[in-house]
């Protein structure tokens, strides 16, 4: 799955500390009585107890000793950009993020490859520039406040910041989303999830509320509840890999498998998805597996760029691939192969083969399509149909992504 769709403007800065409380957990300070902590011990420590301005020192004398050590880079660039919430808008904190980006992304050649380090970069810009959240000045004047006092970890500051600039902005998820972050931060999950709930009221249509309200609900041992609005984020954003992420991060706390299925032709890899009658090689198919069929599939994509998809689409001036000619070609595909498996034609039926057949009778073919057959074209077709079918979407993920522990 690419990278397709609206990139989360949630400030970067407050990912940090939220991050690391979803990803790492927080844990306890040394206790007396236990041998001495090396630097690089005592920096970690900080760094996962979210006192960032003291792990930040620390951090930045590794780096100098080993210029070689992702992890502790990775670290780095995180504290950098939390570093520069507590900083005056202006060229210190623009270089302040510039460095943290270099530095994620040395750590990255280096081999990390966190989701927190690829969320930062996600944001991160050359300049060093953040967008605002709002034009209204006291809307963002509250948020900025209410951002510098969440990286010094002053939570009720903080929360009173972003409540001032939702009074002012009923409207503003980032505040109601900020909120949320607050109460998780303290391990307060159950206010956390009802600020989150809001912040999915307001846009229904974001991933992130959803992500970190399955998040509070895992902290509340509530893992049924999680698992749905982290199948709530996938619907929300399903071309953006975070939502993913945080469903196989519940499948690996959970037992579970994630596991998406794998309907593609013959000499196609497991990433790929059918873009084009190009990806049918008659060499690779078989009569007797069902294979054979994947024609089906070519003829009917060849009759939409001949001239059906300008018929279907009166209002388009030319052909793009779309959610109408990839759910009639897979159909196409799946009826082919049920016709020879009832008169005995297929021997052994291709496992992908299998899933498609499931899918189909599930009556799921088109949520297929939008979420495991996506290219820049059916992408085009998503929010309509999610308007109308968003119980369809959940339904084909929680059944054909997730496995039985």
């Amino acid at each position: 799955m690419n990278g397709r769709g609206r990139v989360d403007r949630r400030r970067i800065i407050a990912v940090v500390v939220a991050g690391l409380a979803i990803v790492a957990g927080a844990e306890g300070r040394a206790q007396e009585g236990k041998p001495r902590e090396s630097d690089r011990e005592r920096a970690f420590r900080l760094y996962k107890e979210y006192d960032h301005e003291e792990a930040l020192p620390l951090l930045e004398a590794l780096a100098r000793e080993d210029r070689q050590d992702p992890e502790v880079l990775a670290k780095l660039g995180s504290c950098l950009v939390t570093h520069a919430a507590t900083l005056e808008a202006g060229k210190e904190r623009r270089d302040t993020l510039i460095r943290a980006r270099e530095v994620l992304l040395k750590a990255k050649d280096l081999g990390d490859d966190s989701d927190l380090s690829a969320i930062l970069l996600s944001g991160l810009r050359p300049d060093g520039m953040l967008p605002p959240f709002s034009e209204n000045k006291e809307v963002q004047k509250a948020m900025a406040a209410g951002e510098a006092a969440f990286a010094r970890r002053k939570f009720d500051e903080a929360i009173a910041s972003y409540q001032r600039a939702l009074t002012l902005d009923p409207r503003q998820y980032h505040a109601a989303l900020f909120i949320g972050d607050c109460y998780f931060a303290r391990k307060e999950a159950e206010s956390a999830a009802r600020w989150f709930a809001r912040a999915v009221k307001i846009d229904p249509d974001r991933a992130t509320a959803y992500r970190y309200w399955g998040d509070a609900l895992m902290i509340a041992d509530k893992p049924d509840e999680a698992r749905a609005k982290f199948i709530d984020a996938i619907v929300a954003e399903p071309y953006d890999r975070r939502p993913y992420s945080s469903l196989e991060q519940w499948a690996r706390n959970t037992g579970a498998r994630i596991e998406r299925p794998a309907v593609f032709p013959p000499g196609r890899g497991n990433d790929e998805r059918p873009a084009g009658t190009e990806v049918v090689d008659p060499k690779d198919l078989r009569r007797d597996d069902g294979t054979m069929r994947w024609t089906d599939y070519a003829r009917v994509r060849d009759a939409w760029k001949g001239g059906k998809f300008l018929k279907a689409f009166p209002d388009a001036t030319s052909y793009r691939h779309s959610l109408a000619e990839e759910a009639a070609a897979l159909r196409a595909l799946a009826d082919g192969v049920a016709a020879d498996l009832k008169d005995g034609t297929i021997k052994r039926l291709d496992p992908r083969l299998a899933d498609l057949l499931k899918i189909r009778d599930a009556g799921l073919l088109e949520a297929h399509v939008l979420i495991d057959h996506a290219d820049d074209g059916i992408a085009q077709d998503y929010k309509a149909y999610r308007s109308k079918q968003r119980d369809e979407l959940r339904r084909y993920i929680a059944e054909f992504h997730i496995r039985s522990k």
